[in-house]
């Protein structure tokens, strides 16, 4: 998946951030649009909100009941 290959290099874009947080977002049943995020004050900024779209990322593939931090080759 090309999403997944821009995080892993680390070239990731701010459209993959937003697109990664909405998907995360609506699979908790928030039934907003990303126009939405757009003015959204984001604790941590720009990197955290990198931070939280890798973590949903990694859950995304990761099987049940498997730690994410396995999924991103952590320790």
């Amino acid at each position: 998946v090309a999403v997944v290959e821009r995080f892993e290099s680390q070239r990731f874009s701010t459209r993959d951030v937003l697109a990664l947080i909405v998907a995360g977002l609506r699979g908790g049943g928030w039934q907003g649009q990303a126009l939405d995020l757009l003015r959204v004050e984001i604790g941590g900024g720009p990197v955290e909100a990198a931070r939280a779209a890798a973590e949903l990322l990694a859950r995304a593939f990761s099987l049940p009941g498997e730690p994410p931090d396995q999924v991103r080759g952590g320790p």
